[in-house]
């Protein structure tokens, strides 16, 4: 409920993400029990979102490099969160932790590069670019 509450623009784009990643997934011909994961790391993606102040994530202009900052912590942030919620699947975290790692290594919050980037990772981070291209915010 947190996360519904924190930012409503926030919590359909979680929804959204996961419905594409279980397209893709289906598509790419993951077995049933990893689109099951898949779509449970898609879903809490961004669950670390919830821990930074709601100002900045709904924010219509460009952020300053200190709220960039603030924000390229949701990744790790949601990781310790899904402990917390006793989420023990290691692909479900990872997709957590790294959907904003990119294959050039540009990415955050580790830097990691192509193939070092978890698969569950790389199908969320396509799925949350096409989502957020594709939707326009108040």
């Amino acid at each position: 409920m947190n996360i519904a509450t924190h930012d409503y623009y926030t919590h359909t784009h979680y929804i959204n993400v996961s419905i594409y990643a279980l397209s893709l997934g289906s598509f790419l011909g993951l077995k049933a029990d990893e689109i099951s994961e898949l779509g449970e790391a898609a879903l809490l993606h961004g669950l670390g979102k919830s821990k930074i102040d709601v100002d900045i994530i709904n924010k219509s202009t460009k952020l300053s490099d200190e709220e960039f900052k603030e924000v390229k912590k949701h990744p790790t942030l949601g990781y310790t969160l899904g402990l917390k919620l006793g989420i023990k699947n290691r692909n479900v975290l990872e997709g957590i932790r790294h959907h904003n790692e990119k294959m050039n290594g540009k990415g955050y919050p580790f830097g990691l590069r192509g193939e070092n980037i978890p698969y569950y990772a790389r199908i969320i981070g396509i799925c949350d670019i096409f989502d957020a291209l594709g939707t326009k915010r108040q």
